[in-house]
């Protein structure tokens, strides 16, 4: 009987060392899991966060094109008009028939200040335009985003020279910027 005792015992410390050492595996075991899971959860919070900028970005993007395409036409339209009243002032007839006709004077030049007004909030409006743009494609070696801030340049310069923007380089830098565009959704769609 002593022997049995001595088995049973035996038997019973043995299972009790294996539920112990199966328990600190299982502790283990789930404090890695919880681990790795805490880090899948964190990678896909910083993911989903990556793709609520670039879609922020890609709206705001898209919007700043759209208003920098409005303001260059007002520009242009504001521009000719500026350009048209210097022009009539610098015309010897037009200017007699301003000299005659005092009050005529005083409408040409409500009207000239008035599009003068216009013609500087408008270009107030372009040049804060193209900064954010130009904040939003900082990546030079992206060429597409270099090719972008070419295109914004160029519009920057005819402002600076007071020149009209020519059509096809708006066109061109809709084109570029809706192949940014398309790029960095196929990006956000994991494509």
């Amino acid at each position: 009987m002593n022997n049995l005792v001595i088995v049973l015992m035996s038997s019973l410390i043995s299972g009790v060392i294996a539920a112990i050492i199966s328990g600190i595996i299982n502790v283990i075991n789930n404090n890695k899991t919880i681990k790795m899971q805490e880090r899948v959860s964190e990678m896909q919070r910083k993911k989903r966060l990556i793709e609520n900028n670039r879609i922020q970005w890609l709206s705001e993007t898209r919007k700043l094109i759209a208003e920098l395409l409005i303001e260059c036409s007002k520009f242009n339209i504001l521009n000719t008009k500026f350009k048209n009243y210097t022009e009539k002032l610098n015309d010897e007839k037009e200017r007699e028939k301003l000299i005659n006709d005092p009050s005529k004077i005083a409408e040409d030049y409500k009207k000239f200040s008035e599009t003068y007004k216009e013609f500087l909030e408008e270009l107030t409006k372009i040049q804060s335009t193209i900064t954010l743009l130009r904040l939003y494609f900082y990546d030079e070696d992206n060429m597409q985003h270099k090719a972008a801030l070419k295109k914004i340049y160029e519009i920057n310069h005819a402002i600076n020279i007071n020149q009209k923007f020519p059509s096809e380089s708006l066109d061109e830098l809709v084109d570029i910027v809706r192949k940014i565009l398309a790029d960095e959704m196929k990006k956000v769609e994991g494509v």
